[in-house]
C-alpha cells in the first residue's frame, strides 16, 4: 500500500444533539470524507451529526498522533479503534 501524503491534515470531530461527541477522524479533505460517511460506511452515526469541528495540523503524522490521543481522552460514541481505557 502506498504511503499517505504528508500534507496539511484535519482532525475532525462530529457532534450530535446535546453536543454529544459522536466520531473523531482525520482527512486532508473533511468535506469529501463526509460524503463517504453519509453514503457508504457510517450511516448510523452520520445521520445523528449536527455539527463538525475541524482542527488542522501541518502534517498527517501530527494529525494521526492527535487523533489517537483525542479518541482515548474524549471517548467518542462511534469510534472503535483506540477507544479503550489505558492501563
Amino acid at each position: 500500500m502506498p504511503e499517505a501524503p504528508q500534507g496539511r491534515t484535519a482532525l475532525y470531530r462530529y457532534y450530535g444533539a446535546g453536543a454529544r461527541l459522536l466520531y473523531i477522524d482525520i482527512s486532508n479533505d473533511p468535506d469529501f470524507r463526509w460524503k463517504g460517511h453519509l453514503y457508504r460506511d457510517s450511516r448510523e452515526w452520520a445521520r445523528l451529526a449536527t455539527r463538525r469541528v475541524d482542527q488542522w495540523f501541518r502534517t498527517r503524522t501530527d494529525a494521526e498522533a492527535a487523533e489517537v490521543a483525542a479518541i482515548q481522552a474524549e471517548r467518542p460514541r462511534f469510534n472503535g479503534t483506540h477507544n479503550f481505557a489505558q492501563a
